[in-house]
């Protein structure tokens, strides 16, 4: 079942409190499962945090009786329990998210995770076993990272799921996005509706300070509808001429900087 978060909601999953609050406020144990559609990434002293699904979570259904859900919501932090009413009073029901749309959801995650982790990234370990653990990549599959950690009495290298895992380090975050060539001659940054998730998450605000290259041009509105940032006619047309791709990388303070693949 999903819950809708407010956005102190959304500031408990940026500092990593979130999971905590609600197995608190639900009486649940460490095992029972939540998906936090999100992961943060620590560059530093910065931290970012990428959404698949800004605004909510999704908790097991299971639970009896069903009102330890619905007061969730006298909680400062959820907005609302998704739910149906029917009948003559109105009666409340959880609506039940399919196992399989959660499992793709968590899938998607592991995508934008996996293009983050590689070789070499110092991570930290956010669910499972070895919660709260600090270690190495050594060697990544499709969905899993091998992860050594330096443990008082042995090493251990060991297999973490991609989405138990928090990149910590200090380069930038980056979002490939093709180049359209009706866009170009506008002077757009355009995207298609698949890479929603990923530009929502990348750049969260309504807008972005925006360098083409070494060149700042300044604050750019994000228009979410049309799927695009006018960035400038003249500019764009002869930048990365013979490129398909541009990147976008991520500066401080909500800036990003526009290069060629």
């Amino acid at each position: 079942m999903a819950i809708e978060l407010t956005p102190l909601g959304g500031i408990k999953i940026e500092d990593g409190s979130l999971d905590r609050s609600l197995r608190y406020d639900l009486n649940i144990d460490a095992d029972f499962p939540i998906f936090i559609p999100a992961t943060t990434i620590k560059k530093g002293h910065r931290t970012s945090t990428v959404y698949l699904l800004e605004g909510y979570v999704f908790v097991a259904s299971g639970l009896m009786p069903e009102t330890r859900y619905f007061r969730l919501e006298k909680k400062s932090y959820v907005e609302q329990v998704i739910s149906t009413s029917s009948g003559p009073h109105n009666i409340r029901t959880l609506s039940v998210i399919p196992d399989s749309q959660i499992q793709s959801l968590r899938r998607q995650l592991q995508g934008i995770i996996g293009a983050e982790v590689a070789i070499g990234d110092n991570v930290k370990i956010i669910e499972g076993t070895y919660k709260g653990l600090e270690g190495v990549v050594e060697g990544k599959g499709r969905d899993t990272a091998y992860v050594h950690f330096q443990l008082r009495s042995m090493n251990v290298i060991t297999g973490i799921p991609l989405v138990f895992i928090e990149v910590i380090r200090d380069d930038m975050v980056f979002l490939e996005i093709p180049i359209t060539p009706w866009g170009r001659r506008a002077g757009y940054l355009m995207w298609n509706a698949k890479y929603d998730i990923a530009v929502n998450g990348f750049i969260p605000e309504s807008t972005a300070d925006v360098w083409l290259g070494d060149e700042h041009i300044g604050l750019k509105t994000i228009d979410r509808k049309r799927r695009r940032m006018y960035i400038s006619e003249e500019k764009l047309a002869t930048f990365c001429q013979d490129k398909e791709f541009l990147v976008l990388k991520k500066k401080p303070r909500g800036g990003v900087v526009i290069t060629c693949k």
